[in-house]
């Protein structure tokens, strides 16, 4: 925490550990952590197929836009989705 005349400012660590006192927020944290955790697993595994999005969309049977959605946060990865992905790469998906 630092002071400066009447403002006062907060690191990130010292504000998200205050947030993390809420339940409701540290729930949607860790939801979104591991929501964020997936499309990097996909956006990786995309890229080192070296395909094209339209090309990973055609190949794991959805289409560009919806794929974009998912990679850009607009729409959820639902397991099924997963599923399908993992499914399409000869992979399989193991929830711990």
């Amino acid at each position: 925490m630092q002071k400066i005349g009447d403002l006062t400012f907060y690191s990130f660590d010292e504000m998200l550990a205050t947030s993390m006192k809420s339940k409701t927020f540290r729930d949607g944290y860790y939801r979104e952590s591991a929501r964020l955790d997936l499309v990097r697993i996909m956006r990786e595994l995309r890229r080192s197929h070296k395909l094209s999005r339209n090309r990973f969309a055609d190949k794991v049977g959805m289409s560009p836009a919806f794929l974009r959605k998912i990679e850009n946060g607009y729409d959820k990865l639902s397991a099924d989705i997963l599923l399908q992905i993992a499914s399409a790469f000869g992979k399989q998906v193991k929830l711990v």
